[in-house]
């Protein structure tokens, strides 16, 4: 038995689909013993972490501190964030060129002739800023325009919510109409429509928006429901549990193929 840490958030859908991905693969070949607890993304390190002796780890790398702390382990790792690039783990992610492709022929296909993508500020969210270039791209290459928003407040946490709510309501305000709107994921969605009532903006009358994830609590609590792309994020964390083990057992890194 191989013994595994996993240090993936239980907070987000795309998480816990991750997590099924490897708990399936753990069931069918049932090979290994595993290091879990519940977590949000961008935790501190579990302390057990720096004293821990095992054979390998898939992880979410969301800062240095953690990645330090996998480095100092020295075991086969896969790392299923790509917010740290400069990593030297091997990487697995969504096809941010497709999910693209996906959301912009949903909004075109609707008749929709004026676009927008609201996406992240954070420039280390390499995956987020490629669905929003694919995605005007496209909408360009139909022709027509795509204004883009960076949305600061979703990625850190912020003092003040009505400032940068009022200000996303703006951008909104100012959009022709009708126009659909996709956004880099759910939690950007979420905000997109929060801001749209602000602004005294009809979903989907006016504004058409679609996220990414599927995450359904937040689809769920937004108001309209979020209409959102499903990542099967589940297959991804199957992949990668079957590229650790194979590592693990023979010392010979597979081809996990292009992460995005």
């Amino acid at each position: 038995m191989k013994t595994v840490a996993i240090l993936i958030e239980t907070s987000r859908a795309y998480g816990r689909g991750l997590l099924r991905g490897i708990s399936r693969f753990n069931q069918e070949h049932r090979s290994w013993t595993t290091y879990f607890q519940p977590q949000g993304l961008g935790d501190a390190p579990p302390p057990w972490l720096q004293t821990w002796k095992g054979d390998g780890i898939i992880a979410r790398i969301e800062n240095h501190r953690l990645a330090e702390d996998i480095i100092a382990a020295d075991v086969p790792t896969i790392n299923l964030r790509g917010s740290l690039r400069e990593l030297k783990f091997p990487f697995i992610g969504s096809d941010n060129p497709k999910v693209a492709e996906i959301g912009a022929q949903h909004l075109l296909e609707r008749g929709y002739q004026h676009f927008g993508f609201c996406g992240f500020a954070r420039e280390d969210l390499k995956g987020f800023h490629t669905r929003g270039e694919c995605f005007k791209k496209i909408i360009e290459g139909a022709g027509f325009s795509c204004d883009v928003y960076s949305n600061a407040s979703a990625a850190r946490q912020t003092r003040s919510w009505e400032r940068d709510q009022q200000q996303l309501a703006r951008w909104i305000s100012k959009l022709p109409k009708p126009a659909g709107i996709m956004t880099a994921n759910d939690d950007l969605g979420f905000l997109v429509l929060d801001a749209c009532q602000r602004a005294n903006v009809r979903v989907p009358d006016d504004i058409g928006v679609l996220g990414v994830d599927n995450d359904e609590f937040l689809c769920d609590l937004s108001v309209p429901k979020l209409s959102s792309i499903r990542i099967n994020s589940e297959e991804t964390g199957y992949q990668a549990a079957q590229f650790l083990d194979e590592w693990m057992n023979t010392g010979i890194l597979p081809d996990p193929g292009p992460g995005v």
